[in-house]
């Protein structure tokens, strides 16, 4: 679930599931944009991973906003990997303007987002916690590596749609990598840690769950570019090759 400009530099991923058309079946679409992450559940509420921008102030407001409403949605799920301004700043807006009805993950900076008192609010110190919407062919989960605040605490969100999986990570790049309990497998797309550091974390893996394709959040050549090219994976990020878009049926 998101969308971008070409002078924005995002730090950020989407997915979203929509009917096309009348008694159409979903389909899930991911890309990049302007913020972190977002996810959109078919014709309901859209789950939004992270929002926040390191050059773009009025990211929500002149962005997320407008794709959001529209997308129609009713109402929003967050999912916060931590609490970096880069990662938190849009939300505060956000919640203001759609209905918050579920907030996981990290908590924002005091005073930042001011939550209905109707938003439950779900965290983990680690490990695992899965939960389904109403759509059945989609499966989410919140995962954390390793406990406390900073990058390393950071949450990722897995999503599972029709037997492919989808995982976008936060800013961790060892132990909260490390930790993260990700079943083996392959992924169709992967959302790389911290803006494509070259993380410690990451290399292992990528090598229990080797991905189709890589994004990256940056708005210069990444320092993982190299080693992703050397290996031989598919990989793009949002500086050189602007929004980037998967649609899976």
């Amino acid at each position: 679930r998101r969308p971008t400009s070409g002078s924005f530099r995002p730090s950020a991923g989407e997915a979203r599931g929509r009917a096309d058309g009348q008694g159409a079946s979903p389909t899930l679409e991911a890309r990049t944009g302007l913020s972190r992450s977002r996810f959109l559940q078919p014709g309901l509420e859209a789950l939004v991973f992270d929002a926040g921008s390191r050059d773009r102030r009025a990211v929500a407001s002149a962005a997320l906003v407008p794709l959001l409403a529209s997308w129609e949605a009713a109402e929003i799920e967050v999912v916060l990997s931590h609490s970096d301004l880069d990662h938190a700043g849009g939300l505060g807006r956000l919640v203001e303007r759609f209905p918050c009805r579920t907030w996981l993950g990290a908590e924002p900076a005091q005073g930042l987002v001011r939550w209905p008192h109707e938003t439950a609010r779900v965290d983990l110190a680690e490990g695992r916690l899965g939960w389904r919407e109403a759509c059945p062919e989609l499966s989410l989960a919140l995962l954390r590596g390793a406990p406390g605040p900073g990058n390393e605490g950071s949450r990722a969100l897995e999503v599972g749609w029709r037997g492919q999986r989808l995982l976008w990570l936060g800013d961790h790049e060892e132990r909260g990598l490390e930790g993260l309990p990700l079943g083996a497998g392959p992924l169709r797309l992967l959302l790389a840690p911290h803006h494509g550091s070259d993380a410690p974390g990451l290399w292992p893996l990528i090598e229990r769950s080797p991905p189709e394709e890589v994004w990256i959040s940056s708005a210069s050549r990444p320092p993982i570019a190299r080693e992703l090219q050397r290996r031989g994976w598919s990989w793009r990020y949002t500086g050189r090759d602007g929004p980037l878009a998967l649609r899976l049926p």
